[in-house]
């Protein structure tokens, strides 16, 4: 039953602005197309009546506003594969606000990457349980795209909850200032739990989350989880926790300014090419990349530097039974080691990266920094023995040349045979 049509209203046929010729051109084209606004007005009064009468293929177009109240929060697609959008494609302006009520959207019903949220912000969840602003569970693998998530709360994955197999896409999303509870227990990844998951992030920011107990930034257990051109800054207790042989895939990110390190690799493993961990501070394990319990981690054109907190091994620690790799990276050798293995793939760098504008390492997580490299850093290619780029970030700034060393004896020298031919 269509009890939340509006029939006084007739359905546009939405063709006309450049948003939606990029529908028209997607591969999910070709259903139909219907409009909810926050008022109520539009061709259904909330959002879950417009998924309740749409089928798959069809498109679904949020005006901007504020979204509230009961239909616009704990949102379900119903194992269909709609796009869910904003009709402007702007997160800033598209905004689904839970009110403290609930949660924001799951995906429990088998969704599929052709199930679509894209340009939205979710704000304002509060879940007793696992996942605040979206939970994807059950096999779900749905695509979550330009969204904003932000000031959610739960017991468990206040930003976002992946488990029991399922897949999503995450690309060009922003995970920030969510909050996980300490009571009844303490609550582990604020800003994303995953468990028994794999997901992939590509071109996502995660940043300011604070646990009630573990994990900032993103915490995986048993989970596989990739990410790709991320940024991970200024979480509280950790950026990435590994736990329970999970696999972390990182290609080409920025992890800087997290409380308590960057990476804790426990009884896990993970590949990091290509990457910059810089001014993460931690007083208890390497506030860079601790390697611990039988994990194993290998890095390649990976920079480590400027972390602080312990004032020995700040950069990278391994415990007994753990093994680090290196390849071609950039790393303070003065501040790794520990009882495990760190084996030395080829020539390493042991010079100072030069970044444009680093701030300062301290105890406070902080989003500020500018990590793009000088014109003469050994992280370029054609000033390090590997020949390749070491870290992902481009010139930004330029530095005088090294200056040689010389004495008064040389100048004299120099004055009197001349300058050279």
């Amino acid at each position: 039953m269509d009890s939340g049509r509006r029939r006084d209203t007739v359905k546009p046929r939405i063709c006309v602005s450049a948003f939606v010729i990029l529908v028209c051109l997607s591969p999910w084209a070709g259903g139909e197309t219907y409009s909810v606004l926050p008022d109520g007005t539009g061709d259904y009064v909330t959002i879950q009546d417009a998924i309740d009468a749409s089928a798959s293929g069809d498109t679904i177009l949020l005006a901007d506003g504020t979204f509230q109240g009961e239909g616009n929060r704990h949102i379900s697609f119903r194992g269909k594969g709609i796009v869910l959008r904003s009709v402007s494609d702007n997160p800033e302006l598209c905004i689904v606000d839970c009110d403290r009520e609930g949660r924001g959207f799951r995906f429990d019903s088998g969704e599929t990457r052709d199930a679509v949220l894209r340009g939205i912000t979710i704000t304002n969840a509060s879940y007793d349980g696992l996942g605040g602003g979206i939970a994807c569970r059950y096999g779900s693998s749905p695509t979550i795209a330009m969204c904003i998530l932000t000031d959610n709360q739960a017991t468990r994955g206040a930003g976002l909850y992946c488990g029991e197999e399922s897949a999503p896409w995450i690309v060009d999303c922003r995970i920030a200032g969510n909050r996980t509870e300490m009571f009844p227990t303490p609550g582990t990844g604020a800003g994303m739990l995953c468990v028994a998951s794999e997901p992939l992030l590509e071109r996502c920011i995660v940043e300011n989350n604070a646990p009630g107990g573990a994990v900032g930034g993103i915490y995986c257990s048993a989970s596989s989880v990739a990410l790709r051109e991320c940024i991970i800054r200024g979480n509280l207790d950790v950026g990435i926790g590994c736990f329970s042989s999970s696999s972390l895939n990182i290609d080409r990110c920025t992890l800087t300014g997290n409380k308590w390190g960057a990476i804790d690799c426990y009884g896990s493993s993970a590949t990091i090419t290509s990457s910059i961990i810089a001014v993460n501070w931690s007083p208890l394990f390497s506030a860079g990349v601790a390697c611990r319990n039988g994990s194993s981690i290998t890095m390649r054109n990976t920079v480590i530097w400027g972390n602080c907190g312990r004032d020995y091994l700040d950069q990278i620690e391994v415990e007994e039974g753990s093994t680090v790799e290196l390849e071609c990276c950039l790393v303070d050798s003065a501040c790794m080691g520990g009882e495990g293995t760190i084996a030395f793939i080829g020539e390493q760098v042991y010079s100072d990266p030069l970044f444009c504008d680093p701030p300062p390492c301290e105890e406070d997580p902080t989003t500020e920094g500018v990590f793009s490299i000088a014109d003469i850093s050994p992280c370029l290619p054609e000033y390090n023995p590997c020949g390749v780029l070491i870290g992902w970030t481009s010139v930004g700034c330029s530095l005088p040349p090294a200056t040689q060393d010389t004495s008064w004896g040389r100048l004299k020298a120099a004055f009197r045979n001349g300058p050279e031919d």
